[in-house]
């Protein structure tokens, strides 16, 4: 234990000092006073109340330090905690177990609390995780912790997305997510409960090199939201509360200094007047060494350009088709290396067909550091080029594109 005393400090701290109000009977003047008085002390309190709520992010703790107090208002038996730290606080002399009730982080840190000695415990609702700074007077998971380690934190080395599972940006649960995908267990890993009950995510906050792809379904489903930092969301506020509660899964992605210039388009394979049976190659054909695939799905969801000279006509999409999109071909995009697959077109009456395939460019400080091909096809009749993206067409010649959602 000799270790962890290096990194604690213990101090009591006074109670607040209250104001008391001494009522005497008697004239109505006096009466007044009295009224007055409480109404004045009722509003300071009030602003104290407004000011400490609004206050979450302010740097209360030195940097680099967390103080974990005994009682709300951060009054109470207080404890300092440095990065490094990792224990029980039922350990520490005297001991702190279940008597955490308020909090203050500073910045450069991130901690995780865990309510079972040595963080025992795969439920969702049994641990959460804060980035400083960060201060929370009263927790709803008063006299809870019994586990704490405290790690150092740089946003621009390590940047992370933090949820809050309560409005005002107050602790319900909460969780930090680097850069990744994750689906609803990935999410309730991290300490907040999948959507819908009661347990989910009602605030957000994102770092300036970082943007959230929020879905309201899993496995990256329905309704979707791109939102970039730096933002602090109140989730019961935004949209009317269309996001309370209801983020399902997400892509956490690198804002990127140097933006990637996408496009897609058909390219011809083959045509024959008989049926069609070729191999081809399907490769997510990323360079590596100058982006990834994070990076790839970051510019999609973006929007893009399809099209070009070769097929006669060009135009960009908006992100809300390009987050379908990058969804579409998020399975190529996954794999590493070639592949070869068979492609087939029937051709009863043996009339002019034309095999499509599905290949997306990016281009990044002008090169080219994107050449995939999909496992997207089209037979088409003649030789004019497929004219709607990939997984937008009406009809099966995709001679017609689905209605308003492209262009």
């Amino acid at each position: 234990m000799k270790t962890s005393f290096l990194r604690v400090s213990s101090e009591e701290t006074p109670n607040r000092r209250r104001t008391l109000v001494k009522v005497a009977t008697g004239t109505l003047l006096s009466v007044s006073a009295t009224l007055l008085a409480l109404n004045i002390f009722g509003s300071q309190e009030q602003k104290v109340n407004q000011v400490m709520n609004l206050a979450s992010f302010n740097q209360f703790a030195p940097k680099g330090q967390v103080n974990l107090y005994g009682d709300t208002r951060f009054e109470g038996r207080k404890i300092s905690l440095y990065p490094g730290y990792k224990g029980n606080l039922g350990n520490l002399n005297p001991g702190f177990n279940d008597q955490l009730s308020s909090i203050q982080i500073g910045s450069g840190l991130r901690v995780l609390f865990c309510s079972n000695n040595n963080c025992a415990g795969n439920g969702w609702d049994e641990k959460f995780e804060l980035l400083g700074p960060y201060n929370a007077q009263d927790l709803s998971v008063n006299d809870w912790v019994s586990y704490v380690e405290v790690y150092s934190y740089d946003e621009k080395k390590d940047p992370r997305v933090m949820l809050l599972g309560a409005g005002d940006f107050n602790i319900d649960r909460s969780g930090t997510f680097p850069p990744g995908t994750y689906m609803t267990n990935d999410i309730m890993r991290n300490g907040i409960d999948r959507p819908g009950y009661g347990g989910g995510a009602s605030g957000i906050v994102i770092p300036s090199n970082l943007i959230a792809y929020l879905y309201k379904g899993d496995f990256l489903e329905g309704e979707v939201k791109a939102i970039s930092g730096p933002a602090q969301i109140d989730l019961i506020k935004y949209e009317n509360g269309a996001w309370n509660d209801r983020i399902g899964s997400m892509v956490i992605a690198k804002v990127s200094d140097t933006p990637i210039t996408i496009s897609g388009s058909w390219e011809k394979v083959v045509s024959s007047n008989d049926a069609i049976s070729i191999q081809v190659e399907e490769t997510a054909g990323i360079d590596t060494t100058k982006t990834n695939s994070q990076e790839i799905s970051t510019s999609l969801t973006a929007g893009f350009e399809v099209g070009g000279d070769a097929v006669g006509y060009k135009y960009s999409i908006s992100a809300t088709v390009g987050t379908a999109i990058s969804k579409s071909v998020a399975s190529t995009l996954s794999k590493s290396g070639k592949f070869t697959i068979q492609a087939t077109c029937s051709n009863p009456s043996r009339v002019k067909m034309t095999l499509w395939q599905w290949r997306m460019t990016g281009v990044k400080n002008n090169q080219l550091v994107m050449d995939m091909k999909d496992n997207e096809f089209i037979c088409k009749t003649g030789e004019q080029a497929p004219r709607c993206p990939v997984g937008f067409c009406q009809d099966d010649e995709c001679n017609y594109c689905k209605s308003g959602l492209y262009q």
